[in-house]
C-alpha cells in the first residue's frame, strides 16, 4: 500500500500538468455559470495544489467552497444549499462524503474527476451526486428542462495500476447506456 500512495501522490496528486488540465476545464465551466463538482479523495491532500491554480486560471475564492471529511454535518447542508442556489459556482468535494444521502439539486452540470480511483461503487457515487434531474421549486422532477451533464476523467499513464485503474472507470462509463463516452489521447 505504501509504494501505492507514493505513486498516486506523484502521479495524480502532486502532478501539476494533470491538476492544470482538470483546472481549466473547471474554469472553463465555471465562467459558463455551469454549477461544477470537483471530486477528490481528501481535498486537503490536494487542496495547496488546487488553489494556487485556480487563482492562477482567475477562479475567484469567492466562487468555491470545499466539503471535506472535517467539514460539520450541519454547515456541510448550508454549503450544501448555497452550492444548489449558486451562490458557489463549484464545489471541490472529498470522496469520502459524497456517498449515499448527499443530495443536490440536479442543476449541477459539470463534474471531474481529481482522484482517480478503482472503485466502482465510488465511482457510481461520484456519479450520483451529477446525475440529478433539475427539480421545480415544488420538489418534481421538471420534464421541461433539458437534463445533460458532463463529466470529466483523466485517463492516467504515469504508472501501469494507475492506467489500469483509468481502463476500468471508463469500463464502467461505457458499460452506461444513457453515457456517451469520448476517449480524448493525450497531445503530444
Amino acid at each position: 500500500i505504501k509504494w501505492y500512495r507514493t505513486y498516486y501522490n506523484k502521479c495524480i496528486v502532486n502532478n501539476t500538468k494533470r491538476n492544470e488540465l482538470c483546472a481549466d476545464f473547471l474554469h472553463d465551466a465555471v465562467s459558463k455559470n455551469k454549477l461544477s463538482i470537483a471530486f477528490f479523495r481528501d481535498v486537503s491532500t490536494h487542496i495547496g495544489n488546487v488553489e494556487k491554480i485556480l487563482a492562477r486560471i482567475g477562479v475567484n475564492k469567492k466562487d468555491y467552497t470545499t466539503i471535506t471529511g472535517s467539514t460539520p454535518g450541519g454547515k456541510r447542508g448550508d454549503i450544501l444549499e448555497k452550492f444548489s442556489n449558486g451562490y458557489y459556482k463549484l464545489l471541490l468535494l472529498s470522496v469520502g462524503v459524497a456517498g449515499e444521502g448527499m443530495d443536490l439539486s440536479g442543476d449541477c452540470s459539470f463534474g471531474i474527476n481529481f482522484s482517480g480511483g478503482l472503485s466502482e461503487i465510488e465511482i457510481r457515487q461520484k456519479l450520483g451526486r451529477l446525475l440529478r434531474k433539475p427539480k421545480t421549486k415544488t420538489g418534481d422532477i421538471n420534464p421541461n428542462v433539458e437534463f445533460k451533464v458532463q463529466y470529466i476523467d483523466p485517463f492516467d499513464r504515469m504508472h501501469k495500476v494507475l492506467l489500469k485503474h483509468s481502463a476500468e472507470r471508463y469500463n464502467v462509463y461505457k458499460s452506461e447506456s444513457a453515457f456517451r463516452c469520448h476517449y480524448v489521447p493525450e497531445e503530444e
